[in-house]
Order: structure tokens, then C-alpha cells, then sequence
């Protein structure tokens, strides 16, 4: 993506670069409409310019770059649409200027508009991202502590449920939600004390406690399920 915008920003500089010979190469009438043309098409390649640096520069994520496209595509569909407008007007070099103002100007700001939407858009995809992240980390946690504890003591009594318990952990949805916070700090607490239970080789108390916890983990699992139809 890095490559991308710097191949778009050389070619967005050859552009100009034509733009310049081509404007003073044809012999145009330089009236006040050529130079309103002219200065235009300098504004559309600027914008331009700009709107690739914003879609691929900084520290942003992979994801937010990849919706940084976009951005790139209203900035060159804009680009090209004044450079068109501003041949015409320098071609048109009659007209009064403020019909060139006025294309000039709508075209300049549904431009804007449609920077600052996708823009906006991006912004409440990364939002998202980093919600959706924070929300899986509990229960990727709690997974995690189950599948040690397993592996550490999998061949006591208890290892059978607790290998049960750490699979329907794997299993189940990882995002977690508002309305399944009680639960879900039952399952540390649980895991707390089955760690705790084996470490001092209560077998009985450990198994029983997996058990609770699977059910815990059922209820859980229903709310979620619950939630995602509403």
C-alpha cells in the first residue's frame, strides 16, 4: 500500500508536469477564464496530492489503509474532472469568468463532501476495529488460561473436565458483550479457583468447579446468542 501511494503521487506529479506544458504549449487566450482554468487545475492536482498522502501516510493499520482506496478514488475522480474542466474553460477562453467560478466551485466542494465522508467513514471503521479487539481480549484470555491449565494438569482426575472446559471455551463466540459481563468475571473467578484447586490437589473440588464453570459458560453462550438477535 506504501508503494501504491507513492506510484499515485508519480503519477499525480507527471500529471502536473504535462498539465504545465500543455497549458502554455496550446496557444490559448490568456483571459481572466484561462487563468481561472489554469489556477483550478492547479487546485485538482493539489487535491489530489493531498488526498493520497491522508489515505496511505501515518501509522495506521493494515485494514485502515486498505479503506483508505476510497479516499484515493474521490481525490483522482476529482483531479480528472477539473483538469477536463479547466481545458474546456481555457479553450473557452469567451466565457464570462464566472460560469468558469461557478463549475469550479460545486465541483471543489462535492469533492470536499466526499473527502471528509469517506474520510469519516474510516474513522468509525478503525473505531469499530479497536472495539471489536477490546472486546474479544476476555475471552481470548480465559481461553488461554484454560488451554494452560489443561496442559499443565491434563493427566490428573480433573483433567478430563477441565479439557472440556477449555474446549467449550475454543468454541464459543469470542466477542464478548455488556449484558454477559456477570458471567464472564464468574469465569475468571472460576478458573482462579481451579487453578488454585489443583495446585493444592483437590481433585474433587476442581472437577466441581469445571463443571460450574461449563454452565457458567452455557449461560454465557445463550446471552450472547440472545443478544445477536435482537
Amino acid at each position: 500500500m506504501k508503494k501504491q501511494g507513492i506510484r499515485s503521487l508519480l503519477v499525480l506529479g507527471m500529471v502536473l508536469m504535462v498539465y504545465l506544458v500543455l497549458s502554455f504549449v496550446i496557444p490559448f487566450n490568456h483571459t481572466g477564464t484561462f487563468w481561472l482554468g489554469f489556477a483550478f487545475g492547479l487546485v485538482g492536482i493539489g487535491l489530489g496530492t493531498a488526498g493520497v498522502m491522508v489515505a496511505f501516510q501515518g501509522k495506521r493499520t493494515v485494514t485502515s489503509k486498505f479503506y483508505g482506496f476510497p479516499i484515493v478514488r474521490v481525490a483522482l475522480i476529482y483531479t480528472a474532472c477539473q483538469l477536463i474542466v479547466s481545458f474546456l474553460l481555457m479553450g473557452l477562453s469567451f466565457l464570462p469568468a464566472w460560469v468558469g467560478v461557478v463549475v469550479c466551485i460545486i465541483l471543489f466542494a462535492l469533492a470536499v463532501i466526499g473527502l471528509v465522508a469517506t474520510d469519516a467513514t474510516r474513522d468509525e471503521i478503525e473505531r469499530q476495529d479497536a472495539g471489536q479487539k477490546i472486546n474479544t481480549q476476555i475471552m481470548i484470555g480465559l481461553r488461554a488460561r484454560a488451554e494452560v491449565l489443561a496442559e499443565q494438569f491434563g493427566n490428573d482426575d480433573a483433567g478430563a473436565e477441565l479439557k472440556k472446559l477449555a474446549e467449550d471455551l475454543r468454541s464459543s463466540d469470542p466477542v464478548s458483550s455488556t449484558a454477559a459481563v456477570m458471567q464472564e468475571m464468574q469465569l475468571e473467578q472460576l478458573l482462579g479457583q481451579i487453578g488454585q484447586a489443583l495446585r493444592t490437589g483437590d481433585n474433587a473440588a476442581a472437577m466441581q468447579l469445571c463443571r460450574d464453570a461449563r454452565n457458567v459458560l452455557a449461560e454465557r453462550n445463550g446471552i450472547a446468542v440472545a443478544g445477536k438477535g435482537r
